[in-house]
């Protein structure tokens, strides 16, 4: 399954435990790297992976970035964008 087929479309929890019940291990291909400018695409992705886990699935990821770069903290947004109230540069010091 692809990265658009399974997070860039509106998608809850329990879609993605129907698809974890369906299979006992995903590929999922096409995973871009992800920043606060698109977090919808992150948040579902991560609760993708949540439910897998949760139902012990096996994932198999091919990403366009090495898994430790796969988020991006401030990548993709510009000075005096919404943050939603995040701290760009709190969150850049945690993740070094």
């Amino acid at each position: 399954m692809t990265f658009e087929e399974l997070c860039k479309e509106a998608r809850s929890s329990p879609d993605y435990m129907a698809i974890g019940e369906s299979f006992i291990s995903i590929i999922i291909t096409g995973v871009p790297q992800m920043n606060l400018k698109r977090r919808d695409y992150m948040r579902r992705f991560i609760l993708l992976i949540d439910t897998l886990y949760y139902l012990e699935r096996n994932v198999v990821i091919e990403a366009d970035v090495p898994l430790d770069q796969l988020f991006s903290v401030a990548g993709g947004l510009k000075a005096g964008e919404d943050t939603m109230g995040v701290d760009i540069h709190v969150l850049e010091s945690l993740s070094d």
